[in-house]
């Protein structure tokens, strides 16, 4: 990972070193882990491409597990083009580069490095008048620990 020096949207004071990285494969593997965690009273972070710069929130440190949704990579675009099917493993540079040969446009991050699920989920989405895509969003698959 590159950081840059007095770049305010630097991941660096989010990295610390987790006992390890779970990347799970399918969505029955994201709910697997959750609850073996939850079971084992372990600490964990969840990190859909790791771009938030706050501290502890897409990391934790040597006490606990990072679940890593980077392989969550699928990609679907609807017969009728109206919808997309995303994985949250992915960034939307990967997303824009995919829909753009079908002749349609998502409505995502302005930052083609951010991630699908952080953006959607609990970043400028939620947060900026102009990029109200969370508002956009037909249905979302929620992981549970219990």
């Amino acid at each position: 990972m590159v950081y840059f020096a007095n770049n305010p949207y630097s991941s660096e004071i989010c990295e610390k070193d987790p006992a390890c990285f779970v990347t799970p494969n399918t969505s029955d593997d994201v709910s697997l882990v959750m609850r073996v965690l939850t079971a084992t009273n372990t600490k964990f972070a969840v990190r859909s491409w790791g771009h938030l710069p706050l501290p502890g929130w897409n990391a934790v440190g040597s006490d606990g597990v990072v679940i890593s949704l980077e392989r969550l990579q699928k990609k679907v675009l609807s017969a009728d083009k109206k919808y997309a099917t995303l994985g949250t493993g992915q960034n939307w540079r990967t997303v824009y580069d995919w829909i753009e040969d079908y002749g349609v446009q998502v409505i995502g991050g302005r930052d083609p490095g951010v991630g699908v699920g952080g953006f959607l989920l609990g970043g400028m989405g939620l947060q900026h008048p102009c990029s109200m895509s969370c508002t956009d969003m037909l249905q979302n698959r929620w992981y549970l620990s219990l």
